[in-house]
């Protein structure tokens, strides 16, 4: 539990106090996706620390105390903001969309949808953009400004083994390295896992009124999973249900949640001084 958080306040103190400093602000705005999908899968606050924790575990202090103070920095801060592009104003959405490729092209074919639609499709970009333009809402030193975007921004879309899109390494002015790809792996399937019924815990999925048969499916799908548990050198996720359509949405999301976890496994071969803990994610019926 706070691995992280814990390792970075004992091996700098300054960066510990800016990331904690910067939580207030991040916690009110992560709670903007609201206004924008009244009603979605919880991307609040929670949702970012949820992802830590999931950060914490698959690194475990072995590999936590591998990572110097500015990675550790990095890896918080992009994950807590990496669905911040969730919640952004309309009037910040349509000045970043020339910035966020695919962007425009989406609008012009999807004219008659709400603008939610390109936030959602394009978050990750949003959040990368949105990080660069009010970083020092966050009081974030420049030099961490775009590693942070590209660890945000890595959680979804972006292949981590392709080098023109995801580096391996950085250098940062004081001559510090950040191992980049590893950083962006760890909180892209972090944040692939937080898919259990306690990521929406005020939901009532039976009365909810769900607007397409879609959404119907995801929610009671994460109802469906139960929890995720380490088991040796596996993470198991535990579900149960009588409903084939939500047990068919269930085998969908296993098979997303492998294919992460298969590229995550791609990223760590190619850094020999990290051990991957776990050979596999694997989906159990209770």
């Amino acid at each position: 539990d706070f691995l992280c958080e814990i390792r970075l306040s004992k091996i700098s103190p300054d960066l510990h106090t800016l990331f904690r400093n910067s939580k207030f602000a991040i916690e009110r705005l992560l709670q903007n996706y609201t206004m924008v999908f009244p009603f979605y899968t919880d991307h609040s606050f929670q949702h970012a620390e949820q992802i830590i924790n999931y950060c914490n575990i698959l690194l475990g202090r072995e590999n936590a105390e591998k990572l110097n103070a500015y990675e550790i920095y990095i890896l918080l801060m992009g994950a807590c903001l990496h669905d911040v592009g969730m919640g952004l104003s309309e009037k910040d959405l349509l000045q970043m969309v020339p910035d966020v490729k695919g962007a425009e092209e989406y609008m012009n074919n999807h004219s008659g949808e709400h603008i939610g639609g390109v936030a959602r499709a394009f978050h990750n970009d949003f959040s990368a953009c949105f990080i660069r333009k009010y970083a020092a809402l966050f009081e974030m030193p420049d030099e961490y400004i775009d590693p942070v975007c590209q660890v945000a921004r890595g959680h979804r879309k972006v292949n981590l083994l392709d080098e023109n899109e995801m580096k391996r390494m950085v250098e940062l002015s004081n001559g510090q390295k950040v191992r980049l790809a590893y950083l962006a792996a760890i909180v892209k399937l972090a944040d692939e896992l937080d898919v259990t019924s306690n990521r929406n815990l005020l939901f009532d999925y039976k009365n909810m009124g769900y607007d397409s048969h879609e959404q119907e499916m995801c929610f009671k799908s994460h109802f469906a999973i139960k929890s995720l548990e380490e088991n040796n050198d596996e993470l198991l996720l535990n579900y149960y249900s009588y409903d084939k359509d939500v047990l068919d949405e269930i085998a969908s999301i296993g098979g997303k949640i492998r294919t992460t976890f298969n590229e995550y496994q791609a990223v760590v071969e190619l850094y020999p001084e990290f051990l991957s803990l776990y050979k596999r994610v694997r989906l159990q019926e209770q």
